[in-house]
């Protein structure tokens, strides 16, 4: 929530030229003493021996002083180790975060002890407990050796945050809060209000869970056997490099050595060497036996993204952790492929904007060789992907369907890169190697009658 403010600030800042940026760094919004809250209040129960009886205890006629026989027993510790008990009221359940614990004798002395995760690092001295079942509200203390034992005849009280499904409140955005001065909230009409401090919720809330059963779990296990954590097969590599953790990848294509195409001088790929990261060319691929080939590009506004160091080599460690042994795995520096489109273009109308025409057509071609999906003015597009040939057909058919065409007389492609990275077949066709990514440089269209 935010706390409103009669004053204004301003507040400048500087964007740091960074050429690792794939997208710019933009800012969102400025909140100011904003505080993320967990919906749930606050209770204290008294806590009811789940051990043997306080009166079937040995310890009794041996302490009489130390017991009020008056009390319930159920309340009480029976001095032995390992007890367990749970909170005295059912309906205030679960535990969310334990906050104290106090144990108190009959002079009403009270102390408080320490929760931990488990017993291992207790001492027989430490007064430590732990939250054995947070569902259930079940407390167990230490056994005189890895914790202390609380005393015989005291009573155990213990504070903790707690919270249902079936109280929670959904609140949406921009509802006022009060803040009173037990710092608890409520909701309210502002025009109602009798308090000095209040607060807008910023985001709506979101709901809780409930704990995992031991069907949900059996659910999820089989779906988490269908995730790969290996690199066996290369749609195993390409859900790994996807979901390569602090990076966004727009596209990922793996070829094995056999498959990958290069031009007749060399490939340029990123591989780990002994501990380090080393550019290599490589001239002869198929030679590489058990070595598998990763292209992948950044997602980014980019019309084209191209991956750098860092991003390669934060995908090849990635890969690494999950490969075979046997397996090598090598990260291609990938390479755009220019193309140029030269068309007469038939139109259906003499009285179309040709200007405005000119502009759509290349819009829509330009849109379609794009490497990532996007969509443009109301329109998907699925994204060029690697080493896709360009056709006639394709680029006749794109320029066919945008309003005020009526056909394509004819169409010349042409395309500009490293040495032998694309061919061109006899009906004009492009063909790119593998590695490659088709890019529109430039539309020359020419209107006929």
């Amino acid at each position: 929530m935010i706390m409103r403010l009669k004053t204004t600030v301003w507040l400048r800042a500087t964007l740091v030229k960074n050429n690792n940026y794939f997208i710019p760094p933009r800012l969102k919004s400025v909140l100011c003493n904003t505080l993320s809250c967990t919906m749930g209040f606050t209770t204290e129960q008294m806590l009811k021996n789940r051990s043997a009886v306080l009166a079937e205890s040995k310890w009794i006629g041996e302490n009489p002083l130390a017991v009020d026989l008056d009390a319930d027993p159920f309340l009480l510790s029976n001095g032995l180790a390992n007890q367990t008990f749970d909170v005295d009221d059912f309906t205030r359940l679960p535990i969310l975060t334990g906050k104290s614990l106090s144990i108190e004798d009959r002079h009403k002395n009270s102390e408080e002890w320490e929760q931990v995760d488990d017993f291992d690092s207790s001492g027989p001295l430490d007064k430590h407990y732990v939250i054995l079942d947070k569902k259930n509200g079940v407390i167990k203390f230490g056994d005189g050796e890895n914790g202390e034992i609380p005393p015989i005849g005291t009573k155990i009280k213990i504070k903790y945050k707690t919270g249902d499904l079936e109280n929670n409140l959904l609140i949406n955005e921009g509802k006022v809060l009060e803040i009173d001065s037990y710092s608890s909230s409520s909701l309210f009409s502002p025009e109602k209000s009798k308090s000095e401090i209040f607060g807008i919720t910023l985001l709506p809330s979101t709901m809780g869970r409930l704990d995992e059963g031991l069907k949900e779990a059996v659910v999820r296990a089989r779906q988490e056997l269908l995730v790969p954590f290996k690199v066996v097969s290369k749609k195993d590599c390409e859900y790994i490099v996807m979901n390569t953790p602090g990076l966004r990848i727009g596209m990922v294509k793996v070829f094995t050595n056999e498959e990958i195409t290069i031009s007749p001088s060399f490939i340029s790929v990123l591989e780990i060497s002994k501990g380090k990261l080393d550019i290599i060319t490589i001239d002869n691929p198929e030679l590489l036996v058990n070595t598998i080939f990763v292209l992948a590009i950044p997602y980014s506004l980019s019309e084209k993204p191209m991956p750098n160091v860092p991003f390669l080599s934060s995908i090849l460690k990635h890969i690494d952790k999950h490969r075979l042994v046997t397996t090598r795995v090598k990260m291609v520096i990938p390479e755009y492929l220019d193309v140029y489109i030269t068309a007469e273009v038939k139109i259906q109308n003499q009285l179309i904007d040709k200007n405005r025409l000119k502009q759509e057509i290349y819009d829509a071609l330009d849109h379609t060789f794009r490497p990532l999906p996007h969509a443009f003015e109301g329109k998907d597009f699925v994204g060029w992907e690697f080493g896709r040939s360009v056709y006639k057909s394709e680029i006749i058919s794109i320029i066919e369907n945008i309003e005020g065409v009526d056909m394509v007389s004819d169409i010349n492609l042409d395309a500009a890169g490293s040495y032998g990275s694309f061919s061109k077949d006899n009906e004009g066709h492009i063909h790119t190697k593998n590695s490659s990514l088709a890019i529109v440089n430039d539309v020359d269209i020419s209107f006929i009658q």
